[in-house]
């Protein structure tokens, strides 16, 4: 069976999800909405892998510091407090984990006391991180935790 008929695609270590059977997971997205011709799936060990991301992420996270610690201070200005937004999402073994983003939306609300829509709230800075993908650096402290893995770019 070719790539392109699967259901789902099937990844394994070097990927964020991992499943119950010796480190793969079907994570359910259709082959259509992904594309075919992936690369051969590459077998690494998991500590290799962990060592590999905690390393990444450290240089990262020390060549990036300027525009990290920029990007928090531009938020704290426009938009105020809090500067990270916090969401749980499933992570190993479906366990849940806080991945952390920039703050990219006003808390605005409507007249009914509820939160407007996400498109009413977003603001222009939060459109700028999002595209450079400057919202997502903090993500780099759930690598460095352990909570994710990197996988590569888009």
């Amino acid at each position: 069976m070719d790539n392109c008929s699967a259901d789902t695609w099937r990844f394994h270590h070097s990927a964020i999800a991992y499943g119950r059977d010796e480190g793969s997971a079907d994570i359910g997205i259709p082959a259509r909405m992904v594309g075919c011709g992936l690369a051969p799936t590459v077998k690494i060990p998991p500590m290799l892998k962990r060592a590999f991301d905690f390393a990444v992420a450290l240089v990262l996270i020390v060549l990036l510091s300027p525009v990290i610690a920029a990007t928090a201070i531009a938020i704290a200005r426009r938009m105020g407090f809090p500067v990270l937004f916090r969401q749980l999402r499933p992570g190993l073994y479906g366990r849940p984990f806080e991945v952390l983003k920039f703050r990219t939306m006003a808390e605005t609300l409507g007249a009914d006391d509820r939160l407007l829509p996400d498109e009413a709230r977003l603001t222009p800075l939060g459109v700028f991180l999002r595209r450079y993908s400057l919202d997502e650096l903090p993500q780099l402290f759930n690598v460095l935790k352990g909570d994710m893995s990197l996988v590569g770019p888009r």
